[in-house]
């Protein structure tokens, strides 16, 4: 075990390893404020959507959220997957919403916020997970769990779980 002083010394070097590099790899900010601009949104969805599937999942996008649920009862369909259910100990998949999608390892980021829910990331075989575009971010960042600390102050409580 090392002590706090040499993971000072550890976590410094790091730093300077990294430089002003970690800075100028950072997607530039949309002007609102909504997090990265929208060419990044649209180069880090295509990067989300590739490293996912380097881990066997796919990426669907839904350009209006009206088509949203005709999209995934068609992705039930086409992979055979049973009616919807909320007994998790048998549901062939499970429908989650993401507070941050990581593009650089396919991750999301899903706070089940009651104790039903809780096992709905787990027990099923398949997660569906549903995210609008502006939450998905180049790396995990502050701004990134950011989603998680808002969630947090709005009185949500919950588990959040990284979903990859």
């Amino acid at each position: 075990m090392t002590s706090d002083d040499d993971r000072g010394l550890i976590l410094g070097r790091i730093a300077r390893a990294l430089g002003d590099g970690r800075r100028a790899s950072q997607p530039p900010l949309d002007p609102l404020g909504a997090g990265p601009a929208p060419a990044d949104r649209t180069s880090n969805a295509q990067r989300f959507a590739r490293e996912l599937e380097l881990v066997g999942g796919e990426t669907r996008f839904v350009a209006r959220e009206e088509d949203l649920a005709d999209a995934i009862a068609a992705y039930a369909s086409e992979r055979g997957l049973g009616p919807a259910s909320t007994d998790f100990t048998h549901a062939d998949y499970s429908l989650l919403r993401a507070e941050a999608l990581i593009a650089d390892t396919g991750s999301a980021i899903v706070i089940e916020r009651s104790a039903e829910r809780r096992l709905a990331p787990y027990l099923p075989r398949t997660c569906i997970v549903v995210a609008d575009a502006g939450v998905v971010h180049a790396t995990m960042t502050a701004t990134a769990l950011e989603a998680v600390h808002a969630s947090a102050r709005r009185g949500d409580c919950g588990e959040a779980v990284i979903v990859t």
